[in-house]
């Protein structure tokens, strides 16, 4: 595998990946991620399980269509655990507490909800130090926040017992690094280190 090769990600397969989630230097749970990707559309299937002491404490399985202008047409959000779910359908996320009762309390995003950093490695390549600003909705606080996104493009990463070159995306506060196609090989963020093992 070139993990250093660049092309847009809609002409080839995209193939599901695995990886290890961990917090306090220790395995607490694995993730999977499965991508669709055509010339107009890129859809997007996050389904996370954390562990402690052998049992699940939390499970949660996101699912977005973006349109190809990074805008997100639709996403979906089940955490377990939590009792919580989440719908959105263009700039209107639409939340539901089930542990909490019925009920849904709308959080319509302040500006266009995109994200332009989403079309790197699928519709263009980016250049060093391109910078991309948009819009996330945080699960921790409820509400839409403004991030930007820098690609720092190539460095080496220390993965899979090798050093490869990795593409170097920052997210706010979270460091990413991907392969040629866009894919995880590394996410870390205050409290939380994901690494993918391989194609699932």
């Amino acid at each position: 595998m070139i993990l250093a090769a660049a092309v847009l990600s809609w002409q080839e397969p995209i193939l599901p990946i695995r990886l290890r989630v961990l917090a306090d230097g220790g395995v607490v749970g694995e993730a999977f991620i499965e991508e669709e990707r055509t010339e107009t559309r890129r859809r997007v299937l996050v389904d996370m399980t954390l562990r402690k002491d052998g049992e699940q404490t939390a499970r949660v399985v996101t699912e977005s269509l973006t349109d190809s202008q990074g805008r997100t047409i639709a996403a979906k959000l089940n955490r377990w655990g939590a009792g919580q779910t989440l719908e959105m359908e263009r700039s209107m996320v639409l939340v539901d507490r089930i542990a909490q009762g019925p009920g849904i309390r709308p959080a319509e995003c302040p500006g266009e909800p995109t994200a332009a950093a989403d079309l790197w490695f699928w519709t263009r390549i980016p250049t060093p130090g391109e910078k991309a600003p948009g819009w996330r909705f945080s699960l921790d606080s409820m509400r839409w926040q403004a991030v930007l996104s820098v690609y720092h493009g190539q460095e080496p990463l220390d993965w899979g017992g090798k050093t490869v070159q990795a593409h170097r995306i920052d997210i706010g506060e979270t460091k990413t690094w991907t392969d040629g196609q866009g894919r995880l090989l590394r996410l870390a963020r205050p409290g939380l280190v994901m690494i993918r093992e391989d194609e699932a």
